[in-house]
């Protein structure tokens, strides 16, 4: 008697069976004894099951086309799909009872629908209708087809499990039926929608050791399954396997691999599965393009998008919502892509698309992010010419950039006074730009920034058509409070009474703050009266910084504010209102 052949587990193994381990041998052999594993007491038995006759005292009530409650049929007189409940004790199967118009087939008309039903819509309430009417009814001993069928059916993604498959191949070697090349690649099929690792690996190794080729279906099945795991580097392993075995990878395989991908947003990965695929003659539908596309610029994946535009969308074979093109310029501007920024903007004028503000604005913080200041200030007076309202936030991008590499603010103001030359209408955010490098420059102890700020508001009159608005003068308070120059900030006080401006709550914030910073507490006191009658109400940040300056004084107008409920009472924060803070935000100028 020979000795059983030692089985070596070295690295090739445990590459292409992650989850075999030395104590899984005590449970799982190649020939899936049933002895040898758990029971699954809860499935039942195929044989047993279906030859269960019911008593004619229970039977329902069928309507008058022979077809009970709950039940339906297609067009084409086939079943569809109907729950099926399986009892706990493992020996009874409630399920849709047969339709009359299947009790008229022939046996080998039967088992040819079932055979076409399990291959091409694999169902089990339609598998278990009409093996109910071959076992139960017309007594056919189950033989390996019936099983292979009823294993193809367990596919069916709502109703199919993988303890059902166990069950089945268990049943089929308590009854001595093999389980032949189909049975097992039946199997495989089922666990490509309902994966199983270990039962794949059984069934796996009972193919290897009764010398059963994994046909190209099987290779298919078997990567499905690995995806569908999230073992991806095992899948792509395989079917780079595939390729070199002369396989060719199915449409909808690499379809699943890519949305699977995607959904774990592994766009290198993707990429470089799309383009070799594409490199091999395949296409790719409509519907994978735009949701590839729509996953890389949600997530900013700037390669993979870039990819996509170039080869789809500015070819004209896929064509964008105006959702999409704002994602793609998402990704341009955190990329800073000026050539793909530029190309989106042209592809919604082309298609008659009007770009929104926010276009603009993503357009401008490209031209930012790579340093090219002219244009993205250029590209908001386009903003301003369309007739957009230009913001602080709007020139987030530009300030950002600007600060970021220490840009003085007289080379800002003279790009404006270059697009002034140039016949652009300056926006009065695009200058205030300018204003709030200055209030920067002096917040880091350079006073005479205060100087130029003054100088540029005086000139401004010669670059921007617009009044100065409150938000203008609220960088200009701004700026003198962090320098502590007071006479500049009564300078500027008194210009906004000259052009009628009226002050919001963040004017009277900063002017409270300076007075309370240089120590003058009256001020301070007849500011916070001012601003309560007006109806303002102070800021969380506004109130902890005034208890601040106050606690240390005892002079009466410090007591007063500390006292006053306005400063003492914490405002509770609305859920509602969102605070978006950024790392060079323009100071606290605001929007009237």
């Amino acid at each position: 008697m020979m000795s059983q052949p030692r089985l070596i587990l070295d690295e090739t193994w445990r590459l292409f069976c992650p989850a075999f381990r030395l104590n899984t041998l005590a449970r799982y052999s190649a020939t899936l004894s049933a002895k040898q594993r758990t029971r699954y007491t809860s499935v039942p038995r195929l044989s047993t099951c279906l030859q269960q006759r019911r008593n004619s005292t229970t039977a329902r009530t069928r309507n008058n086309q022979g077809i009970e409650d709950g039940d339906h049929t297609s067009g084409d007189g086939e079943p569809e799909s109907s729950h099926v409940d399986i009892d706990t004790d493992g020996e009874t199967l409630r399920g849709p009872d047969v339709p009359m118009q299947l009790k008229d087939q022939t046996t080998p008309e039967l088992e040819t629908k079932l055979r076409k039903l399990a291959s091409n819509k694999p169902l089990v309430a339609n598998a278990m209708q009409i093996l109910r009417l071959l076992i139960r009814d017309r007594t056919i001993h189950p033989e390996a087809r019936h099983y292979k069928w009823l294993m193809q059916s367990n596919s069916d993604p709502e109703r199919g499990s993988p303890l059902i498959i166990r069950r089945l191949l268990e049943e089929m070697e308590e009854n001595g039926i093999p389980a032949d090349s189909g049975t097992l690649h039946a199997v495989l099929q089922a666990l490509a929608v309902h994966p199983d690792n270990l039962l794949r690996q059984d069934v796996l190794r009972a193919l290897r050791d009764r010398w059963l080729p994994l046909s190209p279906s099987g290779w298919h099945f078997v990567v499905a399954g690995l995806i569908r795991e999230h073992q991806f580097e095992l899948a792509l392993d395989h079917i780079a396997n595939m390729e070199r075995k002369d396989v060719v990878v199915k449409d909808w395989l690499h379809s699943l691999l890519i949305y699977h991908l995607c959904a774990v947003k592994e766009f290198d990965q993707v990429l470089e599965s799309m383009r070799s695929r594409l490199s091999q003659g395949h296409e790719m539908t409509q519907e994978l393009w735009m949701h590839v596309f729509d996953a890389a610029t949600t997530s900013l994946h700037h390669s993979t998008t870039c990819y996509i535009w170039e080869r789809m969308v500015q070819l004209g074979y896929l064509h964008l919502e105006h959702r999409l093109c704002t994602q793609a310029l998402d990704t341009a501007s955190y990329a800073g892509d000026t050539k793909l920024a530029t190309s989106i903007l042209r592809f919604l004028t082309h298609n008659k698309t009007s770009p929104r503000a926010e276009d603009f604005e993503k357009w401008s913080e490209a031209y930012a992010r790579t340093g090219d200041l002219y244009i993205a200030l250029e590209v908001l007076c386009e903003m301003h010419k369309a007739g957009f309202a230009v913001k602080a936030s709007s020139t987030y991008g530009v300030m950002r950039r600007a600060f970021r590499q220490r840009t003085h603010s007289r080379e800002v103001w003279a790009i404006l006074k270059q697009l002034k030359s140039a016949g652009h209408e300056i926006p009065l955010a695009c200058a205030r730009v300018v204003i709030d490098l200055c209030g920067k420059a002096a917040s880091l102890h350079d006073p005479f920034e205060v100087d130029s700020g003054i100088e540029f508001y005086k000139q401004l009159h010669t670059l921007c058509s617009e009044r100065p608005d409150t938000a203008t003068f609220n960088s200009l308070v701004r700026m003198c409070r962090v320098a502590k120059n007071t006479e500049s900030a009564m300078f500027i006080v008194k210009e906004m009474a000259a052009f009628e401006v009226v002050p919001d709550e963040i004017t009277y914030q900063h002017l409270i703050l300076m007075c309370l910073e240089c120590g003058n507490f009256e001020s301070s006191w007849l500011y916070f009266r001012d601003l309560q009658d007006r109806g303002f109400n102070l800021s969380q940040e506004a109130r902890f910084d005034i208890r601040k300056g106050c606690a240390k004084s005892s002079d009466r107008f410090a007591v007063k504010l500390l006292s006053h409920p306005g400063v003492s009472e914490d405002i509770t924060p609305s859920s509602d209102i969102e605070v978006e803070v950024d790392e060079v935000t323009p100071s606290a100028t605001g929007e009237t």
